[in-house]
């Protein structure tokens, strides 16, 4: 009788583990980050599975797919959810019991909002334009008490852009995640990153974080976040129709795509803002992304021709004899670059008095042989030299702590032009600490003051 009750709990142990599982190229990491083990991850409701250790890509501890919120009011595009009892828990912070869902149309894009009020979003008018065109999406959303699941649908189709039945949907002040199903692996985008290819790779669980990063593209670390932040990919699904997806926060996010294929996206604050663009062709889902976001501006003439920079020069010499070789073997250059060593101890609007007095020459050496120069400038304004002080006398807005509580007062007192203040200090190239302009400055004032600062500068 005993081995009979045995088997028998074994049995059902074995049937409750294949309820659960989660195939391994459709799994949502419930521990993304170093040292899950089986207790922590079954402490947070969620699976462990022991044989995964044929592919270390392959999340070991992972959501089961009825992760997230429930429906708990439906009216017309708003949604209200309620956070699942006895659900998987968040594996950083608290979920937010109640959060909204607004759902909008402009034309023919489609906007989902998933948040409450209240929490940071960039201040960027969006969108600035819509196009209307023949395509559209559609959404489905479950009944009242089922489990919240987004599902997008090109109409003239009938396929499915997106389709968060895989689970995963978290909402905690400091840790949001919502994953979906993907209609192609052929997805394009995101960064900035090294790719060996602009397609990405779907035979593997791989993450890329965004966060705006000094750091130059290195092949041995091609996971690594770089100079750009651009959360936006291109689909191409299989009968080649093309479609577009935003995903709009300025917090540091990441992505992990997955074989399924399928795409998991993770931010550290603000809200889920989504914007979807029809296409159908690649190159009208860019045109209407760029209507979305607002075009850039149209560059000089010379500044589509060929172009060389670097960082390091130790002297004018050194930029003159390399410019001098690159003409010598014939290779073709319009534009000269100098990095910040021109500059006296990496201050803006200044220039190197030992090794770089004779710059305004050269450039005008390298204007009559037809050819530009192009200066690199930093946002960053050392708080004890001129430039600073005009900026000062002119009442020029700089980034602020928030509350003169959070201001360090040991920093700031060394500097009489920021005793006092909130401008936030910091250090990057200079020798004392530095402040960035607010360009985001409503008033005129700060940015009149840097045009100023460049007409200063080019009458040296």
């Amino acid at each position: 009788m005993i081995e009979i009750i045995t088997f028998y709990l074994i049995t059902l142990n074995g049937i409750e583990t294949a309820i659960n599982q989660v195939p391994s190229d459709r799994r949502i990491d419930c521990l993304p980050k170093p040292g899950a083990n089986k207790t922590t991850c079954l402490s947070h409701k969620c699976i462990w599975d022991d044989g995964h250790y044929f592919d270390t890509t392959v999340p070991a501890c992972y959501f089961p797919p009825d992760t997230g919120y429930m429906v708990a009011q439906k009216s017309n595009f708003s949604l209200r959810l309620k956070k699942l009892k006895d659900a998987a828990l968040n594996p950083y912070d608290i979920d937010i019991p109640e959060i909204g869902v607004q759902i909008t149309n402009s034309h023919s894009v489609l906007n989902v909002r998933i948040g409450v009020e209240g929490r940071y979003e960039p201040t960027v008018p969006l969108p600035r334009a819509c196009s209307t065109i023949e395509q559209h999406f559609t959404t489905e959303i479950p009944d009242e008490s089922e489990l919240f699941i987004l599902r997008i649908r090109r109409i003239t189709t009938g396929q499915l852009i997106w389709d968060t039945s895989i689970g995963g949907l978290l909402f905690a002040d400091q840790y949001i995640q919502i994953a979906t199903f993907l209609p192609t692996d052929k997805i394009y985008g995101f960064g900035e990153h090294v790719h060996q290819s602009l397609k990405h790779n779907f035979t593997k669980y791989t993450t890329w974080p965004m966060f705006a990063r000094d750091q130059p593209p290195d092949p041995e670390n091609p996971y690594r976040n770089l100079y750009g932040v651009h959360p936006f990919y291109l689909g191409l699904e299989k009968d080649n129709n093309a479609h577009g997806v935003l995903l709009f926060n300025s917090n540091p996010q990441e992505i992990t795509t997955g074989p399924g294929p399928h795409l998991i996206y993770r931010a550290i604050g603000g809200i889920l803002d989504m914007t979807f663009f029809p296409g159908p062709k690649p190159e009208q889902v860019i045109q209407q992304y760029l209507e979305y976001i607002g075009r850039p501006f149209l560059p000089a003439y010379f500044a589509l021709g060929f172009q060389f920079c670097r960082y390091g020069y130790k002297s004018l010499i050194e930029m003159k004899e390399t410019i001098e070789r690159i003409q010598n073997a014939s290779i073709p250059i319009d534009i000269a670059y100098a990095d910040i060593d021109y500059m006296q101890r990496y201050k803006d609007f200044t220039i190197g008095k030992d090794h770089w007095s004779d710059f305004k020459e050269y450039a005008d050496e390298l204007h009559r042989n037809g050819m530009h120069l192009v200066l690199i400038f930093d946002p960053a304004v050392q708080v004890n030299y001129s430039s600073f002080h005009r900026a000062i006398e002119k009442n020029v807005s700089f980034i602020e702590w928030e509350n003169y509580d959070q201001v360090q007062r040991e920093i700031q007192s060394k500097y009489p032009l920021t005793k006092g203040t909130k401008i936030m200090l910091s250090v990057v190239w200079p020798d004392w600490h530095v402040a960035f302009p607010d360009f985001l400055d409503p008033e005129p004032t700060t940015v009149e003051w840097w045009i100023e600062e460049f007409k200063l500068f080019h009458q040296m």
